[in-house]
């Protein structure tokens, strides 16, 4: 319909070791940004998050996720977004799907949805 602005919403159907690796970094940079250590990350996970819960994740698999030798979990992913943890360039706290957009934009295929109509875009697929 004319005039009519539709919202965009994106979905990553495929995530590439190089996309899941970007995310990584993309989590360790804002963690050092705020000068947490992973056990201070850890412990807001616990606070924030899980209402004083011990966290279904451990120190040693955020940091293999930080170096991008693990893949996040969506339950990580959504921990991290609960908690506002992860932010855009302007400072803005990143949604699920901006993290999931992120990460197939450094290598994947992310389907982009406007208007009912669904479209495939290919991101960085030669240097995988």
């Amino acid at each position: 319909m004319p005039g009519t602005s539709h919202q965009v919403r994106y979905f990553a159907l495929s995530t590439t070791r190089n996309g899941w690796s970007a995310l990584g970094q993309l989590i360790r940079e804002c963690r050092n940004r705020r000068g947490w250590t992973l056990e201070e990350l850890m412990e807001q996970l616990e606070q924030v998050v899980y209402k004083g819960k011990k966290p279904p994740i451990s120190k040693a698999t955020l940091s293999n996720i930080e170096r991008g030798a693990h893949r996040p979990t969506l339950d990580v992913l959504l921990a991290l977004v609960a908690l506002q943890f992860i932010e855009d360039d302007n400072g803005k706290p990143m949604r699920l799907d901006d993290l999931l957009l992120y990460a197939s934009r450094h290598g994947g295929l992310v389907a982009r949805e406007v208007g009912g109509v669904y479209e495939i875009e290919k991101h960085n697929l030669a240097t995988v």
